[in-house]
């Protein structure tokens, strides 16, 4: 797992993206009010889920991005 804060993200988010698609990494950008995002491989997030039910396609090579509600 890597965490970083938002500002690292956008500026190279293609470095965490690559890191999350080919390492298998799960990457959390905050900020400090607690806003961020989570980045992680579809594996991990069907095993997440599975028991909910809700499995994303593994045919997909790339990673779901889930952003926290805003306050």
């Amino acid at each position: 797992m890597i965490t970083t804060n938002l500002e690292n993200l956008q500026n190279d988010i293609e470095k965490y993206f690559n890191t999350v698609v080919n390492d298998s990494e799960i990457v959390i950008a905050a900020q400090a009010d607690g806003i961020g995002v989570v980045i992680m491989p579809f594996e991990e997030y069907n095993k997440m889920t599975l028991n909910a039910g809700r499995v994303i396609d593994p045919s997909h090579k790339c990673c779901l991005l889930y952003t926290s509600p805003s306050p």
